[in-house]
């Protein structure tokens, strides 16, 4: 099972107490500065936890598309 940003904000608010739409505005910011972060190509790195970063993968090709000729639709 994955654990998602909806279940992290549910079990943050029963331990806390906290508010669940202010609780929940601050995950949505968190996560939009990390997702900007690594937009810009930055690593996010988050002590205790691990170091998050974007790789490039290179594209594939198939090995049957360098025989066929390219379809027309």
């Amino acid at each position: 099972m994955a654990l998602t940003k909806k279940t992290i904000i549910e079990k943050i608010i029963e331990e806390t107490k906290l508010s669940k739409e202010k609780f929940t505005d601050s995950v949505e910011a968190i996560i939009e500065i990390m997702k900007s972060a690594m937009e810009s190509g930055d690593d996010v790195f988050i002590s205790g936890f691990r170091k998050i970063c974007v790789k490039e993968k290179k594209k594939k090709i198939p090995e049957k598309a360098e025989i066929l000729p390219p379809l027309m639709i």
